[in-house]
């Protein structure tokens, strides 16, 4: 790390940073390669239920070994339909991430300040899965008799899947997946940040903050934000592992605005207060000892990535959460906004259901419509991440307090809270699949309802 501050002169300060830093992230120990067999296996038995003239045949813990030395031989690599399988690649690296910052410190008077700052960052070689055992290409689907490229039969799907699977030995009787752990995302971050903050004086002191930034990557890695951010919820895997750049696009916790606020203000009157120092004690129980704190938190929404519920036979990991990225034709044209219709009401927010139509029930274009299809198979959607936004959030609490005098400088302080005082509804991200019915619909809320707390401190 490097790091400066240059005092220009009695009332600005420039400060300025640089840093590296790597770390080995493991992406959680259900990915290990000790997860595959023979390290780890999983058998089922069901036991035939008691009747009214038999004990049933109840499962003993017999079976299990049973079942294990029963597997103990060759067919134990036999995959399963629907089994996954762990890998890590060869080539895996710590991830990098450099951040650096450059801000100027201004002193308006002795006791307020305002910085304003240039904040980046860039990761690189950072971890995440990939569905490595997906299909690279179309499948080529035959009629009756036909015949692949190979020169033999049809496969999965009636197609040609064996072709274009890079691992066609691990498909056993299903689509299997392989579950690959590497380091080849990249993310960067760059903010304008800016802090107003004003020490304590007669009473009040406070701290703003306000950020403008964008923040973008290729990949959430296992911890991407879930979806009632308005992240996408299935974003583990990229829709293409062998494809990193078409996930390129703003990160899910990508708030462009961001803006925080605290306040403590103690009213100038009773004992030690700028008003009525010397009052009397009972004046003082009643007029002095009043303190009024506050906060405030606000952001604009998150990304949206379309979806679609999936027409394509790809094995990619995508299509096992039950979605796809849906294809955009034309920008989305918003208009009459609202907590029914998030993507507005606009004739371009009416998707189109089938496969390769880019014309909508209305007969207008579409934005957004569903990829794949029977002459279409197999083809990624073209929406690109982050095409949409969720709504904001917001939330003001605030608190008032009242202390009583008892010996000396102690006191008993009554604290009454409110949580989101004005009850503001900040709501959840929409529904964002285009073969819904209820495409565009709010029907939840992060912020909680205006809650009030009463409670008492003994200070000594």
């Amino acid at each position: 790390r490097l790091g400066f501050d240059w005092q220009v002169n009695h009332r600005t300060v420039i400060r300025g940073g640089y840093g590296i830093t790597d770390d080995m992230q493991g992406l959680g120990y259900g990915s290990r390669m000790t997860q595959n067999a023979p390290f780890l296996a999983s058998f089922a038995g069901t036991g035939g239920a008691p009747t009214a003239t038999s004990g049933g045949t109840p499962l003993s813990a017999g079976f299990g070994y049973a079942s294990a030395v029963s597997k103990g031989n060759a067919s134990l690599f036999t995959p399963d339909s629907g089994a996954s399988f762990n890998v890590w690649s060869p080539q895996l690296r710590p991830a990098m991430v450099q951040q650096f910052n450059l801000t100027a410190q201004y002193l308006i008077n002795d006791q307020t300040s305002i910085s304003v700052g240039y904040v980046g960052q860039i990761g690189q070689h950072l971890p995440s899965f990939l569905g490595l055992n997906q299909y690279t290409n179309f499948i080529p689907k035959l009629s009756a008799g036909g015949t692949c490229p190979d020169g033999s039969g049809p496969g999965i799907n009636g197609g040609c899947a064996h072709v274009v699977d890079p691992y066609d030995t691990l498909e056993g009787p299903g689509c299997n997946n392989l579950v690959g752990v590497g380091s080849e995302v990249i993310e960067n971050y760059n903010a304008l940040q800016v802090v107003v903050q004003h020490q304590q004086s007669n009473g009040l002191e406070y701290q703003i903050n306000y950020t403008y930034s964008k923040s973008m990557d290729d990949g959430e890695g296992g911890f991407g934000m879930d979806g009632t951010s308005g992240a996408d919820s299935c974003g583990s895997f990229p829709q293409n592992g062998y494809d990193l750049m078409g996930d390129y696009g703003p990160s899910s916790g990508d708030a462009r605005h961001v803006v925080s606020a605290t306040a403590v203000y103690q009213l100038p009157f009773g004992h030690e207060r700028k008003y009525g120092a010397n009052m009397p004690r009972w004046e003082d129980e009643i007029a002095g000892g009043w303190e009024l704190s506050g906060d405030a938190m606000l952001n604009t929404g998150y990304p949206i990535t379309i979806q679609s519920n999936p027409d394509s036979k790809i094995n990619a990991f995508q299509m096992d959460c039950g979605v796809e990225r849906a294809n955009q034709y034309i920008p989305l044209k918003i208009s009459h906004q609202s907590t029914n219709n998030w993507f507005g009401t606009d004739p371009s927010a009416t998707p189109c259901r089938k496969a390769g139509v880019t014309t909508n029930a209305l007969g207008a274009p579409c934005a957004y419509g569903q990829p794949g299809g029977p002459t279409l198979a197999d083809q990624f959607g073209s929406d690109h991440v982050g095409t949409e936004r969720a709504p904001g959030f917001k939330q003001i609490d605030l608190s008032l307090f009242k202390a009583f005098r008892t010996v000396g400088d102690q006191d008993v302080k009554l604290r009454f809270d409110a949580f989101n005082v004005f009850n503001f509804a900040s709501y959840a991200m929409p529904n964002q699949n285009i073969s819904s019915s209820s495409f565009g619909l709010i029907h939840n809320t992060l912020s909680p309802p205006r809650q009030l707390q009463l409670s008492a401190v003994y200070d000594f």
